[in-house]
């Protein structure tokens, strides 16, 4: 997973309000996968802050919840 974490949505900085449901999904659970379920801690890629993917999750769960999408919402809280 850490191989191919950098060319993940999540990586690439995505403009957030051009996200499909599908996007926010592919990108809550690629944080699932890579850090295996909060298991361990990823190896994010050079240049990219853990703190970038808190305040996209943060984000993301805003536009769920004005989305009025509860599945969506739940996907970024356990993220």
């Amino acid at each position: 997973m850490d191989g191919v974490l950098p060319f993940s949505l999540l990586c690439r900085r995505p403009n957030m309000l051009k996200l499909a449901d599908r996007d926010v999904y592919a990108i809550t659970h690629t944080i699932f996968y890579v850090t295996d379920f909060g298991l361990r801690d990823p190896v994010m890629p050079r240049g990219f802050q853990p703190g970038e993917a808190v305040e996209l999750l943060e984000a993301l769960l805003v536009l769920a919840e004005a989305r009025t999408n509860a599945d969506l919402v739940a996907s970024c809280c356990a993220a």
